[in-house]
């Protein structure tokens, strides 16, 4: 309704199932909504805590990269040179060899809210995360957008539901971003005159 596209990065094993997308649904965003869909990686904690991509080999890495490029490839919705990492950010090893597979991979920070353009690593991309009422506030991020339109960098913000947070999902609230919240963060944005791209 106001003219903004947006990236998805999309969990391909998990198409279709809860609340994720359908491939037809995919499809209909990229046809009429212009949303690049991009990879998100979907690998758990192994048990010691660390991160599945760094638990992964090379050739682990390799295979689940490839079979989540050809998936986008074969339903018409991108070529799949962008990621998101699953978990927040990755060791320099997965960095190194994410860096033959994609042109972007984004990550997730809290501490330094803006993005410098042109990026200063465009393999660990710095993006805001836990947009909402029980993360980081509309307040906060009508601020983050004026320090970007003042210093001339970008800023990158992450949503990973729209909505209201279901019952039984309180521990997982900042996972939500409630549709006014969105709204809100939306008309600031166009009324900043910030140029408002996706990936």
């Amino acid at each position: 309704e106001k003219g903004i596209t947006s990236t998805i990065y999309h969990i391909v094993d998990a198409t279709g199932i809860g609340d994720i997308l359908t491939i037809e649904e995919l499809q209909e965003m990229v046809d009429y909504y212009n949303t690049d869909i991009e990879v998100h990686g979907d690998i758990p904690r192994n048990d010691s805590g660390e991160n599945g991509y760094n638990a992964l080999t090379n050739e682990e890495l390799i295979a689940h990269w490839s079979s989540s490029q050809k998936f986008l490839r074969e339903n018409g919705l991108s070529e799949g040179r962008h990621m998101s990492y699953p978990g927040n950010y990755h060791s320099n090893r997965v960095v190194r060899l994410a860096k033959k597979y994609f042109d972007s991979c984004r990550t997730i920070q809290y501490y330094i809210p803006c993005e410098s353009y042109p990026p200063a690593d465009h393999h660990r991309l710095r993006a805001v995360t836990g947009v909402g009422a029980a993360g980081i506030n509309v307040t906060t991020v009508k601020k983050y957008i004026d320090q970007a339109m003042a210093s001339g960098a970008w800023l990158i913000l992450t949503f990973h539901r729209i909505g209201d947070v279901p019952q039984g999902q309180e521990a997982n609230a900042s996972m939500y971003c409630s549709e006014s919240d969105l709204q809100a963060i939306a008309d600031y944005a166009i009324e900043s005159g910030a140029l408002i791209k996706n990936v």
